[in-house]
């Protein structure tokens, strides 16, 4: 086949040029290329938006007041055994001395690790305010500012991204301890 092609073509630059153009067109096995995984030298950081967003879209919605009062809209933003493990829907939440809502989240840093049409892997950093209240809504306090940094992993599915697994990075050697199930969602840990 290659030499049909360079028969056709004469010259290699006009062959080169060719193959590049049907890559970059998504001619190339039919598949548009923004269907195609990253390759490892894939610029990520085109999708640093979109991750920042669903990430702030979660983290708004994990511990918001809503998600006390009807622990199901969790599995709109949380699926799988980190929605069964981590989420609000199999607990009693009325018997709770208090709770904590969480009342904004600012994300300082993003950077996407992989990314496909159905999952992605990014770390983020994030400022997080929150205030204690009893579960009949009386005011409490206000928590002091917490700063964390973690391992998302998300996947689509039912036509929006949901969070698959997290992992807390401020301590790595509780990776060790983490359950098996969360290890194979995240995978490795990124080194920095």
């Amino acid at each position: 086949m290659c030499a049909m092609l360079s028969k056709c073509y004469r010259s290699q630059r006009r062959l080169l040029l060719l193959l590049g153009v049907m890559l970059l067109s998504g001619v190339w096995g039919c598949i548009p290329t923004s269907a195609l995984p990253p390759t490892p030298t894939q610029d990520l950081s085109a999708y640093e938006a979109e991750v920042q967003a669903q990430i702030e879209r979660f983290e708004a919605h994990r511990m918001s007041l809503e998600a006390h009062l009807n622990p199901s809209i969790q599995s709109e933003i949380m699926t799988g055994r980190y929605l069964d493990v981590y989420g609000y829907v199999n607990k009693n939440l009325q018997a709770e001395p208090f709770w904590i809502i969480q009342t904004s989240t600012v994300i300082t840093a993003v950077r996407v690790l992989e990314f496909s049409a159905n999952r992605f892997k990014a770390t983020a950093c994030s400022t997080r305010t929150a205030d204690e209240i009893t579960p009949q809504g009386t005011f409490t306090r206000s928590l002091p500012p917490l700063e964390r940094c973690g391992v998302y992993v998300f996947v689509h599915e039912a036509n929006t991204w949901k969070l698959a697994g997290y992992f807390n990075t401020a301590d790595r050697r509780e990776w060790e301890y983490a359950p098996q199930w969360l290890k194979e969602i995240i995978g490795e840990l990124p080194i920095d």
